[in-house]
Formats: C-alpha cells, structure tokens, sequence
C-alpha cells in the first residue's frame, strides 16, 4: 500500500466512513516540491490518518462539491480535509512546517475512532472525551446510537472531544469504567488527564440528540456525579501530576530546577542542624556547664607508714 492513494469521487464516501480525517492533495502535478512535502509528512502519519491525492478534473470536481471552489482560474495546488460530519476546509501553504503543523490541528476529526494507533492522541488532548461505545452484538443500536453523536460533537467542539470505540474488541479495557458487554451500545465521558468519567445515571434515556447535549452540557457545568478512577490517597494520583507539571519544561530547565533545588536543599539541610546545635562556642560552654564536676584526685599514700 502506498503512502498517498489515488482518490475518485466514487471512492469518497467510503473514505470518510472509514478515516476519521483524510488529507487529498488536489493538484495538476506530482512532481512539484509542494507535493514531495505532501508525501514526507504522509509518510511520518501513514496508518493513523488518510492521504490522497485527486488530480486534474477528479480534483475540480471534489472541491466543488465540498463548496471549496473559489475561482475556476484557480489552478494552485491545495489540501482538502476532510472529516465525516464537518465542513472541508481548504490549505494551500506547502512548506513542511506548516503543513505538519496543518495535520496536527486537524488530527481530530469530528468523531475520532479510539484504537492503539488513536489512543494516546486522544488521552492526551485535554478535554473530556465523550465516548460512544459500540458492539456489534447490537448492531442495530448501535449504528443508531452512532448517528447521533455527529450533531453534539459538532455542538460542543471545544468544550468535548468526541471519539467512538469498539466495545466488543476493547471489552477488557472499558471494565475499568464499570462496563461489561450487557451495558453495550451506551454513552461514557471520560477525562483521562484528571482520572475520572461521568456514567450515564441508570434509569436515565438518551433517546434524541437533544437529551446527549443536556447530559454533556450538565457534564461540563459539574451538575453530574463523577466517579474516581484512582482514590485520592493514591500516590501515583499526584505523581501524575507531578509528572504533568514537568512536561512543561524543556530537558536543560529541568537539569537547571534540579540543580537550584538540591542545593537549595542541601543549604536548607545546613541552616536546619546549625540551628539544632547553635553557636559552636555556645555549644562548647554549654557542655562543659552540664558536664559532671571533676572527682579530687585521691591524696598520695605514705609507703613508710605502711610498712
């Protein structure tokens, strides 16, 4: 399989059903530089994201469709993303920094399948993730369950991140939040970077995409009960943040906070015992006061008066 696969029109949909995000370069040549950067950055994010390439009428006909048609004198080469349930969008600088910067914005489409090669991405972008889980056990329900979370995750873009996963197939991962095969399909929200996830209360139906958005919107105003992946007596709940906090950093600040915090300790450690045991002519004094007065040296015998 290459890097960059040829798009058709025909192929489209069943692009975007299958990749949450697709990049097609849409362009008259591939021999252009604008396009050998296409390919590099391709090829660092090949497995995780799709990438096409639609050219001459085939690409006309693609931004066209998509509403990204400006002018038909315009022939420069472009990007169109694509992500199933949002708007394309259109980008024309091909430089490689720019365009890796480009794809990691967008590595999110409006629902992001959660798999090994998605899952890191998606535990680490800071917001909550509202996480529709899927089996096709109930095939039915669930694809219906499936189509209604475009409209709140377009609604709440920002506030959640939307993802969906495989019950059936990450079954023993998802027991950690309370759910087993019989709760599937179902809605769970997770904050991964906090350690906690909101359940859908039982009893309570999430039937039209009006009471999803309710439940979301009291989510994130804290008027739902979260529960705790790791108890707040944990060590390894503050390690983490610890850990968090020193991210921010880069190698040299880090060598830099350590080397100022242990001497910073070490003088701490001194001022501390020096103020333990005072002034050491003090100290002197001090023990010589409560030192046991010396014992008279016994007076000599008279040998001659023994004998």
């Amino acid at each position: 399989r290459g890097l960059v696969l040829p798009v058709t029109r025909e192929m489209v949909d069943a692009i975007t059903s299958r990749h949450a995000v697709s990049f097609v370069y849409v362009g008259t040549s591939k021999d252009e530089e604008e396009y050998a950067n296409f390919e590099r950055v391709a090829k660092r994010h090949q497995g995780v994201y799709f990438f096409g390439v639609a050219n001459g009428e085939v690409g006309e006909q693609l931004l066209s469709e998509f509403g990204q048609k400006t002018d038909d004198n315009d022939a420069s080469p472009c990007i169109l993303y694509l992500t199933r349930g949002d708007t394309a969008q259109r980008f024309f600088q091909f430089d490689l920094e720019a365009l890796e910067g480009f794809v990691k914005d967008h590595k999110f489409g409006l629902v992001t399948e959660i798999n090994a090669d998605t899952f890191g991405a998606v535990a680490e972008n800071g917001l909550p993730v509202l996480l529709a889980v899927l089996s096709k056990q109930s095939d039915t329900a669930s694809k219906e369950l499936e189509a209604k979370i475009y409209a709140p995750a377009k609604a709440l873009k920002g506030t959640f991140l939307t993802a969906k996963i495989d019950g059936d197939r990450y079954k023993r991962f998802l027991t950690r939040y309370g759910l087993s095969q019989k709760h599937f399909p179902c809605f769970i929200v997770v904050d991964f970077e906090n350690e906690r996830y909101w359940a859908v209360p039982s009893g309570k139906r999430l039937d039209t995409i009006a009471d999803i958005e309710a439940w979301m919107n009291d989510v994130a105003e804290g008027k739902q009960p979260y529960t705790p992946l790791v108890p707040w007596y944990n060590p390894r709940r503050y390690m983490r943040k610890v850990s968090k906090f020193m991210r921010r950093f880069s190698d040299t600040q880090i060598m830099i906070i350590t080397i100022v915090g242990s001497l910073f300790g070490a003088g701490l450690l001194f001022m501390c015992f020096t103020y333990i045991e005072g002034n050491p002519d003090e100290v002197y004094a001090r023990r010589r006061e409560d030192a046991p007065p010396a014992q008279p040296a016994p007076a000599p015998t008279d040998k001659s008066k023994t004998e």
